[in-house]
């Protein structure tokens, strides 16, 4: 019974051992999952905060179609004008 026993300690030992080291492993590979999504994140906002249109003076911007029915583009040079409501 005593060999028994000292086996079966062995081997629970050994058990603890190969769970320690998968344990390990897998912690490690959350680890650097964790550092690539905070990458992304980090980059979405760079991107998402270049999208922001940031006004140099208080008040309202509206976006509407020109005299042909085009609307505005990104990176093209648009002039004031104020429009009456009827």
């Amino acid at each position: 019974n005593v060999e028994y026993l000292n086996a079966k300690e062995a081997y629970f030992g050994w058990q603890t051992e190969q769970f320690s080291s998968s344990a390990l492993g897998e912690m490690e590979l959350l680890k650097l999952q964790s550092k690539q999504h905070e990458s992304k994140i980090a980059m979405y906002n760079a991107n998402l905060a270049g999208l922001e249109v940031i006004a140099p003076h208080d008040g309202l911007l509206t976006l509407s179609a020109d005299w042909r029915g085009e609307k505005p583009k990104s990176g093209q040079a648009l002039w004031p004008r104020s429009e009456e409501q009827h």
